[in-house]
């Protein structure tokens, strides 16, 4: 009989979490859009201040985004590694990017650290609860998002 080696959770040390805001493409962005028209049909309330929205986003003071989760993990050679893992959608930055974008990314990766958290426990990491939220946040701009928050 052929011994075999059962693999239990892998205890990490979490470094950081974090996303990489990409910029949503013209369909993804005509999506987004959409959604948010048809959820302000559903609130005439806030239908005002979608409408302003909408109208600046086509002014290039709003651009749509994806958040891309991940957490830095310290790996089995001693080295900071990046778990990818879910994505984020209906995300809006302000143009200028400054605090309030980090602060809105922040906000919309805290709604989502629960999966975050089961994906990472699926991958074989084990991670106490809220042990995500009490980390650093950081957020990264992919190159598309650099430029054309610089553009405008």
């Amino acid at each position: 009989m052929e011994a075999t080696e059962t693999m239990g959770p892998r205890v990490t040390d979490l470094v950081r979490v974090g996303a990489v805001a990409r910029l949503v493409g013209v369909t993804g962005a005509q999506d987004q859009v959409r959604a948010l028209r048809e959820a302000v049909d559903h609130s005439p309330p806030e239908r005002e201040e979608a409408e302003e929205l909408v109208a600046d986003y086509e002014r290039g003071r709003w651009l749509p985004v994806r958040l891309e989760l991940f957490a830095d993990l310290v790996g089995d050679e001693g080295r900071v590694e990046r778990f990818d893992s879910i994505h984020v959608e209906g995300v809006w930055f302000a143009v200028p990017h400054d605090a309030n974008n980090v602060r809105h990314a922040r906000e919309a990766a805290d709604q989502r650290f629960e999966a975050l958290q089961e994906h990472l426990v699926q991958e074989g990491f084990e991670i106490a609860p809220g042990q995500l939220e009490a980390l650093p946040f950081v957020l990264d701009l992919d190159d598309r998002l650099s430029e054309a928050i610089e553009g405008n």
